[in-house]
């Protein structure tokens, strides 16, 4: 009996011992908690996989995932589930093209204080189209999942504000976002460019930093965000696509002193701004930085527009670019660069009352009896 006693101690002790080196994190295949965090790397895995958060009594209000001493390479559906005191968090890629960050869906589902987020990209990888014309290979985020509300997660909760987001121009899901959150951003490790329909219909967020290296907002990226109030886009941006700001209500001029409204950061890379891009917006004054070659159809259409400054480098402004702009009264030209004069689709400035258009006819060229200026003042 002495004996069966002492062998059972033993094999007490090894067990014990064994998952005290579990809990430590001992190496590949272990888990480790750290800050309230709970992460295990596999032994076959490039990072570890964040599988949950606890914030252990300590009301800890803010979390930087980057300061961590492991890189996190997937975060696991409802990681942070519930947390009720975290209102910002920063998430950082692992910066590995081969092997880069994944966040499931539902991964932040929740969280009922969080008011900001730092993230690397939208949805669930940094692989995502801009454009429709685009072909997704399979390891693309397609669909719902480049969406912003594909991290939140669809759990329905009193707490949370329901939000339906489009990820094309006819299909949508419901998901749960924190009632508070009201600013987003998106810091990219590498060349991204926001995907399409990423924050379409996100109606509560008022600002959104895009930084790193940006390279295009995506089609109808931000339509519909009728609180946005503040956004910066980086130099990096050379194109923006197709109604990428439509129904952005709120948007005005950028204010230096308050800093709210839509900044563009100096020396910018612009090539292409994308068909009804800003129809309808707020802007009053929009000065197209130099590289700018192509003006989509209706781009500025029935906006706000009081004064505009062309690029240097414009080649094509297409159809209807203008049309309604009752307000438009100034329009300023640069020596344009290039030995041909740039090209005015059907009705550019159509019905651009308030317009005396006599100066940008002599600088552009253009089908006659296409309605150009019908409406304005030449």
């Amino acid at each position: 009996m002495k004996r069966l006693l002492k062998f059972l101690t033993v094999c007490v002790l090894v067990a014990g011992t064994a998952l005290g080196l579990v809990a430590c994190g001992g190496g590949n295949g272990g888990s480790a908690s750290k800050k309230g965090l709970t992460y295990k790397k596999g032994t076959s895995d490039a990072y570890y996989t964040l599988y949950k958060y606890v914030d252990e009594g300590k009301g800890i209000t803010s979390l930087d995932l980057s300061t961590l001493d492991v890189t996190i390479g997937r975060i696991k559906s409802g990681a942070f589930e519930g947390n009720d005191t975290l209102t910002e968090i920063i998430v950082a890629d692992t910066g590995d093209s081969e092997n880069p960050l994944i966040i499931e869906e539902g991964a932040f589902k929740g969280m009922k204080k969080l008011e900001r987020i730092t993230l690397p990209f939208v949805g669930a990888t940094a692989k995502a189209d801009a454009y429709t014309s685009e072909t997704a290979p399979s390891d693309k985020s397609v669909n719902a999942a480049r969406t912003i509300g594909y991290i939140f997660g669809k759990d329905a909760s009193n707490d949370l504000a329901e939000v339906t987001l489009y990820y094309s121009e006819s299909a949508s899901a419901t998901y749960y976002i924190p009632s508070n959150l009201s600013e987003i951003t998106i810091k990219a490790a590498t060349d991204y460019e926001i995907p399409m329909y990423a924050f379409c219909g996100l109606t509560q967020v008022s600002s959104v930093k895009l930084s790193g290296k940006i390279t295009a907002i995506g089609e109808a990226a931000f339509k519909d965000m009728k609180q946005l109030n503040k956004l910066n886009v980086p130099s990096t941006v050379t194109a923006i696509y197709n109604s990428a700001f439509v129904g952005c209500d709120a948007l005005k001029d950028y204010d230096s002193e308050t800093g709210l409204g839509f900044n563009m950061e100096e020396n910018s890379a612009l090539v292409r701004i994308g068909d009804e891009a800003f129809k309808g917006t707020k802007l009053k004054a929009f000065a197209l930085p130099n590289g700018v070659e192509v003006i989509g159809e209706s781009c500025f259409a029935q906006s706000s527009l009081e004064s505009l400054t062309f690029s240097a480098n414009l080649k094509k402004v297409k159809a209807y670019a203008f049309y309604g702009c009752k307000s438009l009264t100034t329009v300023t030209r640069p020596v344009f660069t290039a030995a041909e004069k740039p090209v005015l689709g059907t009705s550019a400035f159509e019905d651009c009352e308030n317009l005396d258009a006599t100066a940008i006819k002599t600088a552009f060229s253009y089908e006659e009896n296409s309605n150009v200026f019908n409406g304005t003042k030449a």
